[in-house]
């Protein structure tokens, strides 16, 4: 029984000292770490300033995206941004409606003023693919249903396959 304290005092010590070479810059940081980069063990390291994340540097960890190396850096930085280049493209939009009030101008059909921001940007989008594709989905789904063939499983759990 009185092994379990020290056990547990040992572990402790492990990962006290362990954070203290971290923070020392004795260990590699935790970016170089989570992409297997070389880490000159400076803070930051010369990896994390080339890469533009040396504020995170040496103990924080990025957002990942897709799988583990594409960084979602500064979401909501660019949120700010794409917001700003929102309302300015609104404002342009109304400046040429008032320009030119008899005439339709071209950039001012109405397909073009739906996109007003990323959110209906992506919505519009999905929307004319399935547009475009319903008809064209069912056609081949046809070729692909008679090119396979079919199975027929029967109450008992047997199955069968009739085609090529």
């Amino acid at each position: 029984m009185p092994q379990a304290p020290r056990k547990a005092d040992a572990q402790a010590q492990r990962a006290q000292d362990k954070e203290s070479k971290r923070a020392r810059g004795a260990l590699s940081c935790a970016e170089c770490r989570r992409l297997k980069l070389k880490c000159d063990k400076t803070v930051p390291c010369s990896s994390c300033k080339r890469r533009g994340c040396s504020a995170i540097c040496p103990n924080g960890s990025l957002i990942t995206g897709q799988g583990t190396r594409f960084v979602l850096a500064d979401t909501e930085k660019l949120h700010h941004k794409i917001a700003q280049m929102s309302d300015r493209i609104r404002q342009l939009e109304d400046a040429l409606a008032i320009l030119s009030p008899g005439e339709s101008h071209p950039l001012l059909q109405s397909d073009l003023l739906k996109i007003k921001s990323s959110i209906e940007l992506h919505s519009a989008a999905n929307e004319e693919s399935r547009e475009q594709g319903e008809g064209e989905d069912e056609e081949r789904e046809e070729q692909y249903i008679d090119a396979f063939g079919t199975l027929a499983i029967r109450d008992d759990g047997a199955a069968t396959f009739y085609g090529r």
